[in-house]
């Protein structure tokens, strides 16, 4: 958050209130979602005599998460040359940061609104992307992902709603955001 946050807002006060809203976030979902166990899903040590070298199983679970990106990055450029060029740009970079986080935070320099930006920085930040769902699946394929994808939608909202009221407070009237509902 604030390595990303740092070149798209005027103040570190900034990074620190996303930094809040997401643990916030993050807390009330965890209370949304008893602690289950999923039968099947028992995680059991692995005791082979001819296991391979730590090293190599980490150089796979690298190359297994990072592939992601690289497929991610592959189709947000194609999307962008054929799909992508034919909608508004605020909708281009909404789908690009649900895809690929990293890509989504690179395209809000373009917003000039300040309020919308944070939006959706938040917004970026509590979702991860379907590239960041991707790799948790691979990572922790043995385990099962249970409650993980509707966890992050309602951390997203939870997310997306704690920064829609926070705008009001940290950008001027000009910065923020004019929301029917709000």
């Amino acid at each position: 958050i604030f390595g990303m946050s740092a070149g798209l807002f005027p103040s570190s006060a900034c990074a620190w209130l996303l930094w809040g809203i997401h643990i916030l976030a993050a807390i009330i979902t965890s209370y949304l979602f008893p602690e289950t166990k999923e039968p099947g899903h028992e995680v059991q040590p692995v005791r082979t005599p001819n296991a391979e070298p730590h090293i190599l199983t980490a150089v796979k679970s690298m190359a297994s998460i990072c592939g992601w990106i690289i497929i991610a990055r592959i189709v947000l450029a194609y999307s962008e040359k054929y799909l992508l060029k034919h909608l508004p740009y605020t909708l281009t970079i909404l789908l690009s940061g649900c895809t690929e986080l990293s890509n989504g935070v690179i395209a809000l320099e373009e917003i000039p609104n300040l309020g919308l930006r944070f939006i959706l920085f938040s917004g970026f930040i509590g979702f991860g992307g379907i590239c960041v769902l991707l790799q948790t699946r691979t990572a922790t394929e043995t385990l099962g992902l249970g409650c993980y994808f509707p966890g992050k939608i309602i951390q997203t909202c939870t997310t997306y709603f704690m920064s829609l009221l926070s705008i009001r407070i940290i950008f001027p009237a000009n910065e923020q955001i004019n929301v029917p509902f709000y």
